[in-house]
């Protein structure tokens, strides 16, 4: 059977892209994936995927490692995900996450070093203030709050926290 080529102008590319009918048995929009669990070819193909996916391998060229567990790669998300990208100019990549604070954690992590610190207003989501204090602090980064629409006590916390690499 000959390959179908599908052609789409590019203001509707956004509604297509990250999807290949082929790899849904010819579907024209994706199918939602409900696994959460994937197989591999053999322990060697899981093992190599995990470790690219925790960063302890890297991977080649343009290598995408196996779906693995839905918290790491699910195939609704990686399209959701190819979906995002025109959207944001100068953009690569994109991540969606399960939760809000999967999200949250990641930012956190993915721009303060550690030993760096981050301002954060109050109040706050209780479920921040939690990651901050007992999760994100125990690791070695530093937290400060100060009062929301303070203007002059956001300010000073800003000029008086050592390291800071994050406001929020």
């Amino acid at each position: 059977m000959a390959k179908i080529t599908y052609r789409v102008r590019p203001e509707t590319a956004v509604l297509t892209r990250g999807f290949d009918p082929e790899l849904s048995v010819g579907s024209a929009r994706p199918p939602v994936y409900r696994s959460s669990t994937y197989v591999f070819r053999s322990p060697e193909a899981a093992e190599r995927a995990f470790g690219i996916v925790l960063g302890k391998v890297r991977g080649r060229d343009e290598e995408r490692p196996d779906l693995i567990y839905a918290r790491l790669s699910h195939p609704n998300a990686e399209i959701v995900e190819d979906q995002l990208v025109p959207l944001e100019r100068g953009a690569n990549a994109a991540a969606v996450f399960n939760s809000g604070m999967a999200a949250i954690f990641t930012a956190l992590v993915g721009f303060i070093e550690r030993g760096g610190s981050l301002l954060y207003t109050q109040p706050l989501y209780g479920g921040s203030q939690h990651l901050i204090h007992q999760i994100i602090e125990p690791l070695g980064f530093g937290a400060r709050a100060a009062p929301a629409g303070d203007t002059k006590a956001l300010v000073d916390a800003i000029t008086q926290t050592e390291g800071l690499r994050l406001t929020q």
